[in-house]
């Protein structure tokens, strides 16, 4: 009797919250092992297969369970990782697209925050107070939204109307500096070295900062994270039109072993090919 009294509340609230749902959050809690798996994986050729299949899986969840916030982070770091490495360099056009569905993803979990929702479209003061409404559990949703918004924006920076949305991009990563510098090996810098160096000085670029910004990601991942050294030299050097230096920067991510940190294998395999990538096309940059 007490076995049959259990399995019907067990039944009934199994029910109550979805059968579908209750197995898509059991699934969703074992995922981080397999993007784990992915960014230890060293041949590009898999990770692109095991990425692209995953994300498609995920999204599959998400129907089942729309405001899932480990889904929707895990489709919005898919996304971000997927155009970084295979499109961003050569399909731009392609690549601005998945980082605007990384960043829709993003949005979705940053949109069940209420006063969040109610001022994304208003100015940016009000966006900047909302952002206040979160906490320091948010980086991640945050920091992956504004990375993948932050890349979409620097592949459309001929449209006016996307460079708009630049200010609320940099109080996206300012958030992430103030609650958690360290997340995701010091990204947040390495995006501020990006975006002062990439600016004219009359939009707010600015080359020592930008220096200060790299110098202080390399600090925190102990020079572990390879891409830092790319962006260092495709924004930094180019910027300072220091030829030497663009390619030292890239001449340590090619002679530097990828799997410095086995859980930035793929990640540094990536670095490792966009390197080779700049240089072969040095002549566009000087």
């Amino acid at each position: 009797m007490k076995r049959t009294i259990l399995f019907v509340i067990l039944f009934v609230s199994l029910a109550g919250c979805s059968i579908e749902k209750f197995a898509v959050r059991k699934i969703a809690g074992m995922m981080d092992h397999g993007m784990e798996a992915i960014m230890r994986e060293n041949d590009t050729h898999i990770a692109e297969i095991s990425l692209l299949s995953n994300i498609k899986l995920i999204e599959t969840f998400i129907g089942i369970d729309p405001e899932n916030k480990k889904l929707l982070l895990f489709a919005s770091m898919g996304y971000g990782s997927y155009a970084l490495g295979y499109l961003e360099d050569s399909l731009t056009a392609r690549a601005s697209n998945i980082y605007w569905r990384g960043k829709e993803f993003g949005m979705r979990i940053l949109r069940q925050n209420e006063d969040f929702k109610k001022a994304e479209a208003i100015d940016l003061e009000s966006f900047e107070k909302a952002l206040k409404s979160f906490s320091k559990e948010d980086v991640p949703y945050i920091f992956w939204t504004a990375y993948n918004w932050g890349n979409y924006i620097n592949l459309n920076l001929h449209d006016p109307e996307v460079i708009s949305d630049l200010s609320k991009v940099n109080s996206m990563m300012r958030f992430v500096l103030d609650n958690e510098e360290t997340y995701y090996y010091g990204a947040a810098h390495m995006y501020f070295g990006t975006i002062l160096s990439k600016m004219p000085a009359a939009l707010g670029g600015n080359l020592p900062k930008s220096k200060e910004h790299f110098d202080k990601c390399i600090s925190i991942n102990n020079g572990k994270f390879l891409m830092v050294y790319t962006y260092y030299a495709k924004m930094y050097a180019v910027a300072l039109q220091d030829q030497e230096l663009f390619k030292s920067f890239l001449e340590k991510v090619i002679e530097t072993p990828e799997n410095i940190d086995p859980d930035l294998t793929l990640p540094n395999v990536m670095a490792k090919n966009k390197a080779k990538y700049l240089l072969a096309n040095i002549e566009n940059y000087f």
